[in-house]
């Protein structure tokens, strides 16, 4: 009797450190469970940030210090991946400080990734950085300046600024462009000399959007004149987050 509860003792015995005791495929698995568990925790966090410098004589240095905390703010909750490449995703995220016209205060110019051709069908369409929006200094406030509908065109394929202080914008088909140049005066983006040609011919078109029939020559001449001698300035590009080093 005794031997037969003894027996049982070590089938009950073995039953219970079976059952408790990971094998060597199980502990495997845990180990790499738990290692992929550390791994996703840790690179979610793994974001590093900027401190933008801000210096009361730079309003856009505390305009930029904003839109880059906001950016920060959105993307981060999307992933940490969003926020290091934000350039990809947010908007206005180049910028060039530059006296456009020469007045002796510095207009701030943001870049964006703009689509480059006319096919609205294109899913994933060819982009550059262009000037997107300009900003100045008013009363110690940075101001957006407006281009108002001219500036906001969908089928832009080229924007440059040119060193007389115009900003060219050619858009449409690029076998028949059309141009919009664009000045500063009197504290604002002013529309100065708009032409494009249509199935129904050439035009002149005002800012308050009143059309003029032009002949083929005279468009040509007036985009020559907006463009005189002058030339592209060479914009580099500089991401937000390297403002002020």
């Amino acid at each position: 009797m005794k031997r037969l509860f003894a027996i049982l003792l070590c089938v009950i015995f073995a039953l219970l450190t079976a059952c408790g005791t990971p094998t060597e495929d199980e502990r495997a698995e845990t180990v790499t469970v738990h290692t992929k568990m550390k791994v996703r925790q840790d690179t979610s966090n793994n974001v590093e940030t900027v401190r933008i410098k801000t210096d009361p004589s730079d309003p856009y240095s505390y305009y930029i210090k904003d839109k880059y905390e906001k950016i920060y703010a959105a993307q981060i909750k999307k992933g940490s991946e969003y926020f290091l490449d934000f350039d990809k995703y947010a908007g206005d995220p180049y910028y060039l400080i530059y006296d456009i016209n020469g007045d002796g205060t510095d207009e701030m110019i943001m870049g964006d990734w703009i689509r480059t051709t006319i096919d609205v069908d294109d899913a994933d369409p060819p982009k550059k950085v262009l000037i997107s929006n300009v900003y100045t200094v008013k009363d110690g406030e940075v101001v957006k300046l407006s281009g108002g509908f001219w500036w906001e065109d969908d089928y832009i394929w080229n924007r440059v600024l040119l060193t007389n202080g115009v900003i060219q914008t050619t858009d449409g088909h690029e076998d028949y462009p059309n141009y919009s140049f664009m000045a500063i005066e009197n504290g604002e983006l002013k529309l100065k000399c708009r032409i494009q040609y249509t199935s129904g011919g050439y035009f002149r078109i005002y800012d308050t959007q009143e059309k003029e029939v032009i002949t083929k020559e005279e468009f040509e001449s007036l985009r020559d004149e907006s463009i005189g001698d002058s030339t592209p300035v060479e914009i580099e590009w500089k991401r937000i987050d390297e403002y002020g080093q």
